[in-house]
């Protein structure tokens, strides 16, 4: 048989990007940022005159379209330092599989915490130090059954819980 596209995939939404630099007289400058991305529709069709299926905020057939997801960060610069704070977000959403009780249950929003600080005052070279997921959050629960993951979505996830790290680049001029 010869491969056809018989079905079909529509998406909409909005992406958001704002951006404020504050200068604090004599501590620095202040810069905050939202990134985001609002869906406002999610459907598939597997083939033409079929069912039309709603996957906004919904587990679909392969993985999660949250409504709301987004990343605000706070970076304070002062001299030849910087110290950051960011948050990532995703909005909870109907889980693949129903409950025993026949119900689709609801898997929990996803928030992580992240701070970084650094230090810029040799030349060319740029130092940082950092925590992700500071308050060692644990991915919601999940009983999905699409990745080999047992009890939570590796697709909407990062299970790794809080992790240190250390940076040094130079810049070659």
């Amino acid at each position: 048989l010869t491969a056809q596209n018989q079905g079909s995939e529509t998406k909409s939404g909005v992406d958001i990007n704002l951006a404020h630099r504050l200068k604090l007289d004599g501590f620095g400058k202040l810069t905050t940022k939202l990134s985001g991305t609002l869906m406002t529709k999610s459907e598939q069709q597997f083939a033409a005159n079929s069912k039309v299926f709603d996957n906004l905020g919904k587990w679909g057939f392969e993985y999660v379209t949250p409504k709301w997801r987004h990343r605000l960060s706070a970076d304070w610069d002062i001299g030849n330092w910087s110290a950051t704070v960011a948050n990532t977000f995703q909005l909870h959403h109907e889980d693949q599989q129903l409950d025993p009780k026949g119900n689709r249950p609801t898997v929990d929003s996803y928030s992580l915490w992240d701070l970084q600080a650094g230090y810029y005052g040799f030349k060319d070279i740029k130092l940082s130090i950092g925590v992700l997921n500071v308050l060692n959050t644990k991915p919601p629960f999940s009983n999905q059954t699409l990745t080999y993951f047992a009890g939570f979505d590796s697709t909407y996830v990062d299970p790794r819980g809080r992790a240190f790290y250390a940076r040094a680049s130079y810049a070659f001029k």
